[in-house]
């Protein structure tokens, strides 16, 4: 096998690993892991308290207020977080017209959720209880705006100063809860502590903002410089809409179909699938900067860093998600409770999503790379369609099992099937299968030939 580098490349990488840009950029991504490991973990800790203390009905309400809000929250955010970034870098002298632009339009988004969602919750859901849930939550994307400062320090190499406020905001808000924990308090009470982490988040945010030597106060909002946002920002939308109708509609549906109690436990082995997520959103996010540097320096080392990814994520995936199979009722008898047995068989089938999300997040530093980012235009929609077609034919007849499935399936062809139907994306879709028989060439490069040791 061919060394990563040569005899006469090796000064050269030292070079660089010693210098003051890599040390920068290697520092604010340490910060950015390191708070998102930390974040999930403990979300996910005090999640389970949370859901044992609830119950399914209590859980799978506050599930689905949180999903609901989330449906609609792509109109809060519409799109804008890369391009935002994209334009300070580009033009920091104009931040105060970017960012002032930026908060105008999310606000408009985000009065537009608090709107529509109890709406949409009314027509799903019409009873009190879950009215109130979904207002409360609906009230996040309002302060969720002010991470357009987030963006600002994303831009300057600043992460952290964006993790300390994020950590600050996250600390309150679990402390809150496992307070509420302590009280046995309502639902309500839950979906206000999750409302209060969007508030201190913001508070958080302009205080580091301010001690920065920035001003609120002088950002501005131009209709034209919004109205190029948005067109700018127009596929996001559209794609971001759909991918989120897709991760969050079962349990919009299971919620209308089956009761609360039913979400509740659907969403505990969501739970347990989406806490992996952590591994290939930190990998693939570290590694980016050297996926594009060898589709600029070389094709063939982009491949088969890729491949060499691919096969990684492949297989942590798979040798995750089958122990998780077998014992996925014990698992959810000693997290949850017995309350929860019925997650059971639900888990059994979502944790195979993790090998398509996974891969997923691969994907999107490939097509990333190779800047096909429209292609999401086209798998969006079909995702959706074999979702909610999915949920609708299979809820009714195998309960919270069935959405497991539809949600599979729709993964399956999201994250893999689909990149097999066009020219450009077949390449990404054959390193699937290749990265599938890593193991096998691992063995086939070490057998003994010619009589001699391996």
């Amino acid at each position: 096998m061919t060394p990563p580098f040569s005899p006469t490349q090796r000064p050269v990488v030292q070079d660089v690993l010693a210098s003051p840009g890599f040390r920068r950029y290697f520092t604010n991504t340490s910060w950015m892991m390191g708070e998102k490991a930390i974040r999930m973990g403990v979300n996910f800790l005090v999640g389970i308290f949370i859901a044992r203390r609830l119950g399914p009905g209590g859980y799978g309400l506050l599930s689905y207020g949180l999903s609901v809000v989330a449906l609609f929250g792509i109109l809060s955010s519409l799109g804008l977080d890369e391009i935002i970034v994209r334009n300070l870098v580009r033009d920091p002298l104009r931040k105060d017209d970017i960012l002032g632009t930026g908060l105008g339009l999310r606000i408009a988004g985000a009065v537009l959720v608090l709107i529509l969602a109890p709406f949409f919750s009314f027509l799903v859901a019409p009873d009190r209880e879950s009215l109130l849930v979904v207002l409360i939550l609906a009230f996040g994307p309002l302060f969720q705006s002010f991470a357009l400062i987030d963006f600002f320090f994303q831009s300057q190499v600043q992460a952290r100063d964006s993790s300390i406020a994020l950590g600050g905001a996250f600390a309150l808000s679990s402390l809150l809860k496992v307070a509420l924990l302590l009280a046995n308090a309502h639902v309500l009470w839950f979906a206000a502590a999750y409302l209060s982490e969007n508030v201190a988040m913001a508070a958080a945010f302009a205080v580091m903002y301010k001690r920065r030597g920035n001003r609120i106060s002088r950002w501005e909002f131009h209709r034209k410089e919004a109205l190029t946002l948005l067109r700018d920002a127009a596929p996001m939308i559209f794609s971001g809409f759909l991918a989120m109708i897709y991760s969050r509609i079962d349990q919009v549906m299971i919620k209308s179909m089956l009761g609360s109690d039913a979400v509740g436990n659907y969403s505990v082995a969501v739970a347990m699938t989406e806490a992996w997520q952590v591994v290939p959103f930190v990998l693939t996010a570290s590694l980016f900067p050297a996926i594009i540097g060898a589709k600029r320096d070389h094709e063939h080392v982009f491949h088969g860093r890729m491949y060499q990814l691919y096969g990684f994520l492949l297989w942590a995936s798979v040798a995750l998600a089958l122990p998780v199979c077998l014992a996925s009722g014990w698992i959810i008898g000693i997290l949850f409770g017995a309350a929860y047995k019925p997650s059971g068989p639900a888990l059994s089938i979502l944790i195979w999503n993790c090998v398509f999300i996974f891969l997923h997040y691969a994907n999107a530093k490939w097509i990333i790379t190779e800047n096909m980012q429209r292609i999401w235009l086209l798998i969006s929609p079909v995702g959706c369609l074999i979702n909610v077609t999915g949920n609708l034919l299979l809820i009714g007849r195998y309960g919270i099992a069935g959405a497991a499935v539809a949600t599979l399936l729709t993964q399956f062809v999201t994250s893999h099937l689909a990149f097999a139907f066009s020219r450009k994306t077949f390449p990404l879709f054959a390193t699937h299968w290749k990265a599938l028989l890593m193991p096998l060439a691992l063995i086939r490069n070490r057998r003994p030939e010619d009589g001699k040791s391996p």
